[in-house]
């Protein structure tokens, strides 16, 4: 049986520091790989720096045009909801105006009932009464008819632009895409 013998670790790198630059060429061609593995990363580097700068001007770029569709949407509702409350406040004052002339019309021919002489005057009057009543009822709904037609479409307006401009961006984005 052989005996072995074991190497210390300072003899084991002096042993290996002398073999590796017989092997390479030695300590000028050693410098040589550092250099060109440094170059090498240096560039690798330089290339995904430049790729992460361009995807991040386009993601700006993207969040820009978010933020201004996010803002343009955001007043059409603004524009919509505007006229919404316009209309809505030309309704309550029909509704208002016909409640007042309602209750001074029943104020009036109240006192001419109790005035009245006879019962066919007292249905007379208030024959007279209902009809103006219907009348009006049907006068007031066609004006809140035609306010509540016209501020629809009003309203619609804004909303239905941006729909369609936002389409037409993401259309565009598609096409430029493909």
């Amino acid at each position: 049986m052989v005996a072995r013998t074991r190497k210390s670790p300072a003899k084991k790198a002096r042993a290996s520091a002398t073999i590796i630059p017989a092997n390479f060429g030695g300590k000028v061609a050693i410098e040589k790989m550092q250099k060109a593995a440094s170059e090498q990363v240096e560039s690798t580097l330089a290339g995904a720096t430049k790729q992460i700068e361009q995807a991040s001007a386009q993601m700006r770029k993207a969040t820009d045009e978010f933020t201004c569709v996010g803002r343009e949407n955001i007043n059409a509702a603004i524009a919509s909801s505007n006229t919404m409350a316009k209309g809505y406040e030309e309704i309550a004052k029909i509704w208002m105006e016909s409640t007042q002339s309602l209750i001074e019309s029943v104020l009036s021919t109240s006192k001419a009932v109790l005035a009245a002489k006879t019962m066919r005057d007292v249905v007379e009057l208030q024959s007279d009464l209902l009809k103006g009543v219907f009348d009006s009822a049907v006068a007031d709904s066609t004006k809140i008819s035609e306010i509540s037609a016209r501020m629809s479409s009003k309203a619609v307006e804004p909303i239905s632009r941006r729909m369609n401009a936002t389409v037409e961006k993401l259309s565009s984005h598609m096409k430029k895409a493909s």
